[in-house]
């Protein structure tokens, strides 16, 4: 498995977790860095970084995706992975 699927993985898990705590649909969430989604999902638990298990979850994504990906603006990331075209043929 190579890592921007890991980092896709962990986004949308971590979108779901945080849709369910805000009451929304996952759809319904900006659009936020992997390592902003991180940091808001201990937030909800916590109001420091000092929360027991930040330093260790953090640490443990940067080094399954790397720095760049885990702070890459999501934006960047979506235009740099090929499109898929289906093409139909009757």
């Amino acid at each position: 498995m190579n890592k921007q699927k890991i980092a896709d993985n962990l986004r949308r898990h971590l979108e779901r977790r945080l849709s369910v705590a805000l009451g929304c649909e996952p759809e319904d969430l900006e659009v936020l860095k992997l390592g902003g989604l991180i940091h808001l999902a201990f937030i909800l638990h916590g109001d420091q970084e000092s929360i027991s298990g930040f330093s260790t979850c953090i640490r443990a994504v940067l080094e399954l995706v790397g720095h760049e990906i885990v702070w890459a603006d999501p934006a960047k990331v979506e235009d740099e992975q090929p499109k898929v075209t289906k093409v139909v043929v009757n």
